[in-house]
């Protein structure tokens, strides 16, 4: 059985105990999806066996769909339209992505699944998954033309 909870440290939903502790199997989890590359696409076309993922696929929905079969009864996956609301874009206007995790925060969706960079601002909101991977960061700077690369390595 698993529990859930929207409030984090900041607790930004009003709070309450049947929130934190009621069980979750067989409640309908709110999805806002994004297009990241080869984890998730929406499509024109809706499949048939899976209607409820309104034309996206990807690795993302597969691995939601087995998320949800393992709760008791097993969740019901509602993916909304868009993507952050409007009324998060005006708290953040410089982030969708930041955006959407406020709608986390707030009570309106229950994930947001895409990509994200693990943030301070967005980890004090919510709590996040183990991240699936990770992006390096190179900085690249001119170097003294007088000395030989071999020397400088």
């Amino acid at each position: 059985t698993a529990y859930y909870s929207y409030s984090t440290c900041g607790n930004l939903d009003k709070f309450t105990q049947t929130r934190l502790f009621t069980d979750s199997g067989g409640r309908v989890l709110r999805l806002a999806m994004t297009s990241v590359g080869a984890y998730a696409q929406q499509t024109d076309e809706v499949d048939k066996l899976r209607p409820w993922w309104k034309g996206w696929i990807g690795i993302l929905p597969s691995a939601m769909d087995d998320i949800a079969i393992g709760f008791e009864p097993p969740l019901n996956l509602s993916v909304m339209t868009g993507w952050a609301t409007d009324s998060s874009r005006l708290v953040y206007p410089g982030s969708s992505w930041t955006a959407c995790v406020h709608d986390i925060a707030v009570g309106t969706y229950d994930a947001c699944l895409g990509d994200f960079w693990v943030t301070p601002d967005r980890m004090t909101m919510v709590q996040f998954l183990t991240p699936f991977g990770a992006d390096f960061f190179y900085l690249l700077a001119p170097s003294d033309a007088s000395e030989s690369l071999a020397k400088t390595l």
